[in-house]
C-alpha cells in the first residue's frame, strides 16, 4: 500500500465502529494485516455460495449486495462500510450468503481468516478482540461508519424475486 492509501486505510480503520475501542497500538497491527483490493464496475468482489476467508471494508466508491436471482441488490455499501463478516466468525471459511459486486470503481480493504488465525498464535489477546468485534456486527452482515453518521454508508434497496 503506498503511503497516501496506507493513510486512508488508518483513518477508516480509527473510525470504524468494528475497531472502537482499539489502541494505536492495536490498529497498527490490524493495519498491517489488511490488504487493498481494487474492483471496476460490474466486478465481482465474490459470488453467493462461494468460501469466504475474508472481510471487506469499503475505502472508496460503492459495492452493491445481491441475493440468488435477484435483479436489483439489496444493499448498496460506500465508504466505511463493512461486510462478509461472516468469514472471520469460524475456523474455516464460509459460504457466502451473497454476492458482493462492485457498483462502481471502488478500493477495500480485506482481513483474510488466515492472518486471524496467524495472529491468534502470536497475539491471542488481539485476535479474541477482533473475533468479539466481528461477532457483535449486525445479522446483515455489513456494518457501516461514514466519519462518525452511520447509516451513511449503507442504502437498503428492494430486491426482486
Amino acid at each position: 500500500m503506498s503511503g497516501q492509501h496506507k493513510k486512508e486505510a488508518e483513518a477508516l480503520l480509527k473510525r470504524s465502529p468494528l475497531f472502537a475501542g482499539f489502541g494505536s497500538r492495536e490498529l497498527k497491527c490490524v493495519l498491517s494485516m489488511v490488504h487493498e483490493r481494487k474492483y471496476d464496475p460490474g466486478q465481482d468482489l465474490y459470488a453467493q455460495g462461494t468460501l469466504g476467508a475474508g472481510l471487506y471494508m469499503v475505502l472508496t466508491g460503492a459495492v452493491s449486495l445481491f441475493e440468488e436471482g435477484a435483479v436489483l441488490p439489496k444493499a448498496e455499501l460506500r465508504a466505511g462500510a463493512v461486510f462478509g463478516v461472516e468469514a472471520l466468525l469460524g475456523d474455516r471459511p464460509v459460504p457466502r450468503p451473497h454476492t458482493a459486486r462492485a457498483a462502481e470503481h471502488c478500493r477495500v480493504l480485506v482481513l483474510l481468516l488466515p492472518e486471524l488465525l496467524a495472529l491468534g498464535l502470536s497475539k491471542p489477546a488481539l485476535a479474541g478482540k477482533v473475533r468479539e468485534a466481528v461477532s457483535k456486527i449486525d445479522k446483515t452482515g455489513a456494518s457501516c461508519a461514514a466519519q462518525g453518521q452511520p447509516g451513511q454508508c449503507m442504502k437498503e434497496t428492494r430486491s426482486e424475486g
